[in-house]
């Protein structure tokens, strides 16, 4: 039942999920253009994985367990986003956690539950170190990824450079222009594990970034589809053989992927973090 007031819960079905990536994404796979991932036969299976962990939001036996309120919204709410404050609330976080492992195996480390966590802890790591207006950022972050029950994957690390020294490589993500709308950044960032099946993509520290080197002190939340956003995905586990065959690869292979930023817009509001380097380097 929805809380009084609000006419539509924020959690997806399995198939809204599912219709969430028809998304014209600009993704490559095994040298070839995909213009439809949900049409794809090697990742249909991991994709009704996490369908299935959608429609699991709505089973009566579970919902209690993988679903709470919104604070700011009073929808029903991945729990996976819970800020846990009391013993009673990390002990219903922990179960959330557990069952969702359970139903995948433990085979799918990069569910969007890691991102979940992560960006809860993140803006509170910013308040706690005094960066209040990213930290409103990244809360903004929180509420549209948590309100719109979305796939969050990650990309935190450079392309491979020269490892004696600690310089941004001239690949990275970096500033390129700023617009009124936002910043345009271009170059790669690796390694987007569940990218080919999410919705979103966090881009953020992995290491230090020195003086000289704002224009690379970057952490923003951007869409898969994104407008010169190229996901280039590396070849599935699972060449269509039967399930019984390849039980695993078959349901649970989250594919990694690269990202080539060409001239990508960054809405402000969906940056968290801009050549601020205490913050950006606090973060890590």
């Amino acid at each position: 039942m929805n809380a009084p007031g609000v006419e539509k819960m924020a959690i997806k079905t399995g198939q809204e999920y599912v219709a969430s990536l028809r998304d014209g994404r600009t993704l490559h796979i095994d040298g070839k253009v995909v213009s439809d991932v949900t049409d794809y036969p090697p990742l249909r299976g991991v994709i009704d994985t996490i369908a299935s962990l959608h429609d699991d939001q709505h089973d009566p036996a579970l919902g209690d367990i993988l679903t709470c309120r919104s604070p700011s919204t009073g929808n029903l709410v991945s729990k996976t986003y819970l800020e846990a404050r009391a013993a009673e609330e990390f002990r219903a976080l922990a179960a959330c956690f557990h069952l969702r492992a359970q139903r995948t195996f433990g085979l799918m480390g990069r569910l969007t539950d890691f991102m979940s966590g992560f960006l809860v802890d993140l803006s509170a790591g910013l308040r706690a170190l005094g960066k209040n207006e990213a930290a409103a950022r990244a809360q903004g972050m929180v509420e549209l990824c948590r309100e719109g029950d979305l796939q969050v994957t990650h990309a935190l690390i450079d392309p491979q450079s020269d490892r004696s020294t600690l310089d941004a490589p001239s690949q990275a993500v970096q500033v390129v222009e700023r617009t009124a709308e936002g910043i345009v950044v271009s170059g790669c960032r690796m390694l987007a594990t569940l990218a080919p099946v999410a919705n979103e993509c966090y881009v953020g520290p992995y290491y230090p970034r020195k003086a000289g080197e704002e224009n690379f002190a970057l952490a923003f939340v951007i869409p898969m589809n994104a407008p010169g956003l190229s996901i280039l995905a590396r070849e599935s586990f699972h060449h269509g053989q039967s399930r019984f065959d390849r039980p695993l690869s078959s349901r649970f292979d989250e594919g990694d992927a690269i990202l080539m930023f060409d001239r990508v817009l960054v809405p402000h509001e969906r940056m968290i973090v801009d050549g601020d380097l205490a913050a950006y380097n606090g973060m890590l």
